[in-house]
């Protein structure tokens, strides 16, 4: 029988889906954590990075290593590397470590560990991804429902009214998300009547021979 994997971290995100992987393909697994929780298929064992006393009996009868670095740790390579050098003592020749896109081998935090790996062990690893899509998973923000039906891809659940702008170009005009429709504002005349200004000016410079309006008052129904 192969000698179990030990797996750092067993139940996070990335932890409990290495340990499922190893038991599909017939692996034996010890599955450490802090408060050594059961994971099915695996052993528990009680694993913390701050307590050296715990080291002994999770590298027991390993030879790999899944490592996982210590969560709030300002210097994780002081907290890592006596235990990875114990590691190598009990007999383990690989290991793979858990870092980031961000973090070059020698940089800062868990860079240094990057930079040992190789010095004392025979097979080693660095993950060093930008994102995990697991983080995403099982979580949908909520979006706030319109009380017509509509949603907005934004989540305001209100959608941009189109506002026509001169040309034929059209731009969105955004409205706030608590706004509620008011009465209709009532036709100014002044305004009105400064629109049909403008028209006829714009009629007279694009040569056009403007058309006249009867106003309302000289309209009579026909006889």
């Amino acid at each position: 029988m192969n000698a179990p994997t030990l797996v750092i971290g067993a139940t996070g995100t990335t932890g409990r889906r290495v340990v499922a992987g190893l038991i599909a393909e017939g692996h034996s697994v010890k599955a450490a954590g802090r408060s050594a929780t059961p994971v099915e298929g695996a052993e528990a064992v009680r694993f913390d990075w701050n307590e050296p006393a715990t080291f002994g009996a999770a590298l027991d009868g390993v030879d790999r290593v899944y490592l996982i670095p210590p969560i709030g740790s300002s210097d994780p390579a002081a907290v890592m590397l006596p235990f990875l050098r114990r590691a190598r003592s009990a007999g383990v020749h690989r290991a793979v470590l858990l870092s980031s896109s961000a973090i070059p081998a020698g940089g800062p935090a868990v860079g240094q560990v990057h930079q040992v790996l190789p010095g004392l062990f025979e097979q080693w690893a660095v993950l060093r991804p930008s994102w995990f899509m697991q983080n995403f998973a099982g979580f949908t923000p909520p979006r706030a429902q319109h009380p017509r039906g509509r949603r907005h891809p934004d989540g305001h659940g209100r959608r941009p009214r189109r506002v026509r702008r001169r040309g034929g170009h059209r731009r969105r005009r955004r409205t706030c998300p608590d706004r509620r429709a008011g009465p209709r504002r009532r036709p100014d005349p002044d305004r009105s009547a400064g629109a049909e200004l403008r028209r006829r000016r714009r009629d007279h410079h694009r040569g056009r021979r403007p058309a006249r309006r009867a106003p309302a008052s000289d309209v009579r129904p026909a006889a």
